[in-house]
Order: structure tokens, then C-alpha cells, then sequence
């Protein structure tokens, strides 16, 4: 398993550490917040799938997860 990405900082100002377990379990595992939640460990969440249309805004607290076309976890990105 790829060590989670977490930018040219090294900051985990989205807690990528507390996530990345994830990486290679399908989207639908229970430990994935959901789309657009906000709690006390995280700011936003972003699910891209292949061909989503990513907007430029950058949220250092938002954790982006990356899902490939049989929706798993491929990868994490704070922004």
C-alpha cells in the first residue's frame, strides 16, 4: 500500500493519518466519511471518481479521496 499523499507540506491539516487504513477498501467501507461531511477530525470530504470535474479551490482541511472505477480507494490528498 502507497503511503498517503500529503502534499508539499507535510502538515496533515485534513488527518490523512486517520484515514489512510482506507486505501484499497471499496468507498462504501462504514470508516469512509461521507461526501460533504464536517466533524472535529476533519474539515470537508471530496470523493473523486475517474472524469470528476475537480474545482481549483484549495481547503487545506478538506481531505480529498481518490476512487478508481470499481470504487476503491486509491489515494488521499489534503486540499
Amino acid at each position: 500500500m502507497a503511503a498517503p499523499l500529503v502534499g508539499a507540506s507535510t502538515a496533515d491539516t485534513c488527518n490523512i493519518a486517520f484515514y489512510s487504513g482506507l486505501i484499497g477498501k471499496p468507498v462504501t467501507h462504514p470508516g469512509v466519511p461521507s461526501l460533504g461531511d464536517r466533524d472535529w477530525t476533519i474539515g470537508a470530504v471530496r470523493i473523486i471518481e475517474p472524469g470528476d470535474k475537480v474545482i481549483a479551490g484549495f481547503d487545506k482541511e478538506r481531505l480529498n479521496i481518490d476512487v478508481d472505477a470499481a470504487g476503491v480507494i486509491t489515494g488521499m490528498r489534503c486540499g
